[in-house]
């Protein structure tokens, strides 16, 4: 691929608030359902920079029951060892929960990366809003040193260089790449300047494409070096890379960016529309899928429509799963989520959407 173009359009709207209160067919407030469904996606590791015979799945396994010092644990009875500064702003990526031990060796490793916060202070208010008072006092509250937030909870399964995962908030696909590829590096396992990449595959049959139509995410109305930091796992709306993110893949920089949220309206938001094109010299080009299948894997499937010689519409491009999973206290329960998506990935190997074998 060489010389890609894009032309972009930027949108500035208001916001529209709604709301709605589920009930029966008799009326009545229904009662909190126990599961919540997401998104399952498919992963696989781009090995062409990597070392003959790479398989991630063995190589985290015996990463993990290494020692990182003669005086430390092995990395899987350590969570201290297991934690990556990633962000190097303080908060720590963390692989916490992890598949039985005894199943390793097996045809697949399951995991928990949460994303970890420490120290934060969160806006609140001293006493209730049912008070008869003029105005509430509104205060910092520390969660304390002893106590961390949870930002981001990401749940993957690794069976040799197959990954399935399900995103969470700021514990993304992105993240997983790279928390895979600073432990690798760090066990030595990888050379300077080699990094696990994680493509998704886009379903369809155009074997070459011609341009691409990406509708990302809004982006709220707040400056690039903030757009992460002010979000918590509450706000978190959707899946996909937002629209500052596609302007940085272009070439944007903070300040530019910061700029264009800066005249944006309280309460509005950027929406963008981004046609690209590919061309070699004043002639269009095609790329093959697989280019394609690299540069998209962190977009949102409906953001996502690829035209060559005919077109396919977004909404069914990578491929992914929705399920309904159980929750413990509003959040996944993390063997249910590790035991649906491996569920899923076996499904996909049956019929024959992924080349992998679950009988190690």
């Amino acid at each position: 691929m060489s010389n890609p173009s894009a032309t972009t359009k930027v949108v500035v709207t208001g916001r529209i608030n709604a709301g709605f209160l589920e009930r029966n067919f008799e009326g009545k407030q229904l009662a909190k359902v126990s599961k919540k469904t997401a998104s399952i996606q498919y992963r696989y590791v781009k090995t062409e920079d990597l070392f003959t015979g790479f398989d991630l799945q063995d190589v985290l396994v015996d990463i993990l029951r290494r020692s990182s010092g003669a005086d430390d644990p092995a990395l899987s009875t350590s969570v201290r060892l297991r934690k990556k500064d990633l962000d190097q702003d303080g908060s720590f990526f963390v692989l916490n929960q992890m598949s039985n031990e005894a199943t390793w060796d097996g045809p697949v490793f399951c995991g928990q990366i949460i994303h970890v916060k420490k120290g934060v202070e969160i806006p609140g208010i001293n006493g209730t809003v049912d008070q008869d008072i003029p105005s509430l006092k509104l205060a910092n509250f520390s969660v304390g040193k002893e106590n961390s937030i949870v930002d981001g909870i990401l749940y993957f399964a690794i069976a040799g260089n197959h990954v399935g995962l399900i995103e969470g908030q700021k514990a993304r696909g992105r993240s997983l790449e790279r928390f895979l590829t600073s432990m690798l590096q760090d066990a030595e396992e990888l050379e300077p300047g080699e990094a696990i990449l994680l493509p998704a595959k886009i379903q369809g049959k155009l074997p070459e494409i011609r341009s691409m139509k990406l509708l990302p995410k809004r982006s709220a109305a707040q400056s690039a070096s903030n757009r992460t930091k002010q979000r918590s796992l509450a706000e978190a709306k959707g899946n996909g890379a937002t629209v500052f993110e596609v302007l940085e893949l272009l070439g944007w920089n903070h300040e530019e960016i910061g700029a264009l949220s800066e005249s944006v309206p309280e309460g509005g938001w950027i929406e963008g529309a981004f046609n690209v094109l590919f061309k070699h010299g004043k002639s269009r080009a095609a790329i093959n899928r697989k280019a394609i299948e690299e540069a998209v894997r962190n977009l949102d499937n409906s953001s996502i429509g690829l035209v060559g010689n005919g077109s396919e519409k977004g909404g069914h491009m990578k491929l992914s799963e929705p399920r309904s999973i159980e929750c413990t206290s509003d959040m996944l329960n993390p063997d249910a989520a590790m035991q649906a998506i491996v569920k899923v990935m076996k499904k996909w190997a049956q019929l024959g959407h992924i080349d992998c074998d679950f009988n190690k």
